[in-house]
């Protein structure tokens, strides 16, 4: 397999592999130079442990220019902030269907200094099967108060898309409102 030296607009793996030597390979000595966008483990239905490749995904961050998109996996607090830190120069980010932990509020004010992260997406956290933000509302909250810590991010977030959140809007912009994101748009639709 030869590195790719070309510009990609976007790629996406499906259903990653729970610990595959060939996809860490793939990251980590073939991955192109040039990624507009990256779509990591789209389309897969079990919910894994992102421990498995967070080093290759914050390796292959350099690479990826515009957009990254994390599916379907269970992610602590010091992996999202890793993620969102290596990421912060991004226009967008997304965690669709993630589990994301915020049983407390994230400290991720350093982890977003200079951002200009513009829309970020949290597609599914909320469905009972990951983040169960209908029966905990207060991760909810705990995952916005961690993001409001950093004043970068509250100049340049537009648009928070929660489509499947089983919040009502009210909580939602309750809780943008309450922590400095009150011209932030919600998005409730696919992005």
């Amino acid at each position: 397999m030869e590195k790719c030296e070309k510009r990609v607009g976007a790629l996406r793996l499906d259903n990653v592999p729970v610990d595959s030597g060939l996809v860490k390979e793939f990251l980590m000595e073939r991955f192109p130079e040039y990624v507009r966008g990256l779509y990591f483990n789209d389309n897969s239905g079990s919910l894994k442990s992102i421990e498995e490749y967070i080093n290759e995904l914050l390796y292959v961050s350099t690479k990826v220019k515009h957009r990254i998109f994390v599916y379907n996996y269970i992610i602590n607090q010091e992996n999202f902030k890793k993620i969102l830190s290596a990421n912060r120069h991004k226009e967008r980010i997304g965690f669709p269907f993630c589990k994301i932990d915020c049983s407390t509020v994230p400290d991720l004010k350093d982890a977003l200094e200079d951002t200009i992260i513009e829309q970020i997406s949290f597609k599914g956290c909320g469905i009972s099967a990951r983040c169960n933000w209908g029966r905990n509302p207060h991760h909810f909250i705990n995952l916005i108060q961690g993001l409001a810590a950093s004043k970068d991010l509250k100049d340049s977030l537009h648009t928070i898309w929660l489509p499947m959140s089983f919040l009502s809007f009210g909580i939602v912009r309750e809780t943008l409102n309450n922590n400095g994101f009150g011209k932030v748009k919600i998005g409730e639709s696919s992005l």
